[in-house]
């Protein structure tokens, strides 16, 4: 429900879809910000309780079952004469289906898959992580954005979940901004300045280098103005001279020219804000903050997230200020969880005992599961021969 609600305290949106009314139900009822809502921490505080629960009431299960004592419940499953011969029988069927042998007093117990429980906890336990770290990340945490001009600096940004301005742990100042903008492409047409006849196009786009049908070497685009339509172009010869040349422009005296017939720009590849970050002890840091490249420092993340100019021309960056303590702690326990998991869904706890009881050999079994299964196979290695 909270993933196609609008988030974060976002009114106008609600506006938008219940009405003024509606919007004020929303905002009593929590919705307008969903996963900070009392409500959805009580469910989470809830599901914590649940999970402690699951792990409490497994443990006593585990050790009575890695104990013999669950297997010792139930009714034997073999009973034969009392035999070196018939215990031998039994200890080996049992090692052939992965059972190893546990010694506890006058009984001799065989496992397999006992690691399965501390999978299980593991599990259980990795949810807890990740909650536990989610709530330091959000208690401790924050998100704050603030534009600043170029050439000025701020020491605050606007937090959205406190709803007012917060104090940074330094001050951010911005130094310049430019915009890397993509290589312009172009179809380039050959042309025959004797005869003017124009040979097959050629597409390509700046910093390229390209052949040219009738012409010995390599040439290289450098650079297309479009707004003059003209271009600047570096022809290596076969015997390594070089020569430039642009629009209408013969390369060299190859009596060929090149001739833009279209080209094509596309949004800038990147942005980049040089800053400077100043500490409370007056230290400066030079530092180029780009999209999708962000700045660490002071355990805060800086992310340039805007930028622009005013209706005056004057340019400016955005920036967002990102601290979440809790991070390293929600993915440790993120990674813990898809490691265990397998564990805990595929491994089954089984336990075999053999005992003696007045002159019989006995064999109780428990399993996790798919006890039928290993008693069945037990027996077939039993008295079928391939036991022994």
């Amino acid at each position: 429900m909270g993933t196609f609600l609008p988030r974060g305290g976002d009114l106008e949106a609600w506006q938008k879809i219940a009405g003024n009314a509606g919007t004020r139900a929303a905002a009593a009822l929590g919705l307008t910000d969903f996963y900070h809502s009392p409500w959805f921490s009580a469910l989470l505080a809830v599901l914590v309780v649940n999970l402690l629960a699951c792990m409490t009431n497994r443990v006593p299960a585990m050790l009575s079952s890695i104990s013999g004592k669950a297997a010792m419940g139930r009714e034997a499953v073999i009973d034969l004469p009392d035999t070196d011969e018939s215990e031998m029988r039994v200890a080996s069927a049992l090692r052939s289906l992965g059972f190893t042998f546990k010694a506890r007093g006058d009984r001799r117990i065989f496992t397999r898959g006992a690691s399965a429980y501390a999978w299980s906890l593991l599990t259980h336990g990795s949810i807890l992580v990740i909650l536990a770290f989610s709530i330091l990340g959000s208690a401790a945490g924050f998100i704050a954005t603030q534009r600043v001009y170029v050439g000025d600096s701020i020491t605050t940004a606007f937090d959205w979940k406190a709803g007012a301005d917060r104090a940074l742990p330094f001050e951010v100042r911005a130094d310049d901004f430019t915009l890397m903008p993509n290589p312009v492409g172009v179809r380039l047409g050959v042309l025959h300045v004797a005869t003017q006849r124009r040979g097959k196009a050629i597409t390509t786009h700046e910093g390229s280098t390209f052949a040219v049908p009738g012409v010995r070497g390599r040439v290289r685009l450098e650079s297309f103005d479009v707004e003059r339509k003209d271009f600047l172009a570096t022809w290596t010869a076969a015997d390594g001279s070089r020569v430039e040349f642009g629009k209408d422009q013969e390369i060299g005296d190859t009596g060929i020219s090149l001739v833009p017939v279209a080209f094509a720009t596309w949004p800038e590849r990147q942005a980049v804000a040089g800053v400077t970050l100043v500490s409370g002890d007056a230290v400066e840091l030079p530092a180029e903050i780009s999209v999708n490249h962000p700045m660490v420092t002071d355990g805060v993340r800086i992310y340039l997230t805007d930028y622009g100019k005013d209706r005056f021309g004057l340019p400016y960056v955005g920036f967002q200020f990102v601290r979440d303590p809790g991070q390293a702690g929600v993915w440790a326990g993120c990674i813990l969880f898809l490691v265990c998991l397998p564990g805990t869904v595929w491994l089954r706890h089984s336990c075999a005992v053999i005992v003696r009881d007045e002159g019989r050999l006995k064999v109780h079994v428990s399993s996790r599961g798919n006890r039928d299964e290993i008693i069945e196979k037990l027996r077939e290695k039993m008295f079928s021969g391939t036991g022994r």
